[in-house]
C-alpha cells in the first residue's frame, strides 16, 4: 500500500527535446538501480497519480495529463517503492517553450 507520495516538476530544454530528456531519465533511472516496469498493467497505480495530477496542476502553469507525451514507471527494492517520471511540453504547441517533467515517488 502507497503511503507517501512525493513529487516534484521541473522545465528543461524545449518543446522539441522531450524524447532526448526521456532518454536521458530512462538511463538514468537505470543506472541507479531502479528497474523498469512500464509495461506491467499500471491501472492502480495510475488511478492513485491521476489523484496526485489533479493536486500538481494547482502549483504548476501546465495541465500534465493534457501535455503528457512520455511516462515510465520503475521500481526498486522489491516493489516496495516505486516512481513515475511523466514528461510532456508545458503549453499548448503554438506557446510552449520548455519541456516538463514530473517525478512522483512513492514508499
Amino acid at each position: 500500500m502507497v503511503r507517501e507520495i512525493e513529487w516534484r516538476y521541473y522545465l528543461a530544454g524545449d518543446k522539441y527535446s522531450v524524447s532526448e530528456v526521456a532518454s536521458f531519465y530512462e538511463s538514468e533511472m537505470l543506472a541507479k538501480g531502479w528497474q523498469d516496469i512500464s509495461g506491467l498493467g499500471w491501472a492502480g497505480i495510475e488511478e492513485i497519480l491521476s489523484g496526485y495530477c489533479q493536486k500538481i496542476n494547482l502549483y504548476v502553469p501546465a495541465d500534465i495529463v493534457k501535455r503528457l507525451s512520455s511516462r515510465g514507471y520503475y521500481s526498486k527494492n522489491d516493489g516496495k517503492d516505486w516512481a513515475a517520471v511523466w514528461m510532456g511540453i508545458n503549453k499548448d504547441w503554438e506557446e510552449a517553450d520548455k519541456t516538463f517533467i514530473v517525478i512522483m515517488k512513492a514508499r
